[in-house]
């Protein structure tokens, strides 16, 4: 009996666990308005740890200590880590806004003047600064086309090719 117990407590602790480290970044074409429009979600905690390592101190989000420039150290950041070139031309990638929803945070982006788009390289290094084992999966809505990656600190940018 005890060395059946040895052996279920040895077998137990070879799955310990492992936290993910996963982002999803949607994009899609919205032909209305001729945008492109970016939805980011991150885990809050890990993106408070990117704000923090940034910042070199914590930024305390969503308290009444919260870090009174946190909206232009969001987008410094997101401008560091997020970019998109159309037709290969890299393209100003603007900051909406973010919302936290129980324990993620959403990020909003988005770009103007977007026609007549044959291909869309993504780069995306979001919190691969902080987790080596970080993957960023990418989510591509243009039109009828629906294409996706993953993307991680060594392979950080995808083409995607819409039309020949």
């Amino acid at each position: 009996m005890k060395r059946t117990i040895i052996l279920i407590f040895v077998l137990m602790s070879s799955f310990v666990l492992h936290k993910y480290y996963v982002s999803v970044l949607e994009i899609s074409l919205n032909e209305q308005n001729n945008q492109l429009e970016l939805s980011l979600k991150v885990f809050n905690d890990d993106w408070q740890n990117a704000l923090d390592h940034r910042l070199g101190k914590p930024v305390y989000i969503g308290s009444h200590n919260e870090y009174k420039q946190l909206d232009s150290l969001v987008e410094s950041y997101l401008k560091d880590n997020i970019q998109i070139w159309i037709n290969s031309d890299l393209v100003n990638v603007n900051y909406l806004g973010d919302e936290i929803v129980d324990e993620s945070t959403w990020i909003y982006l988005y770009v103007e003047g977007v026609e007549n788009i044959n291909s869309i390289d993504v780069r995306c290094k979001i919190l691969t600064e902080l987790f080596d084992e970080q993957r960023n999966v990418v989510q591509l809505s243009v039109g009828k086309v629906s294409k996706s990656a993953l993307l991680t600190k060594s392979r950080n940018t995808k083409k995607f090719v819409l039309k020949k």
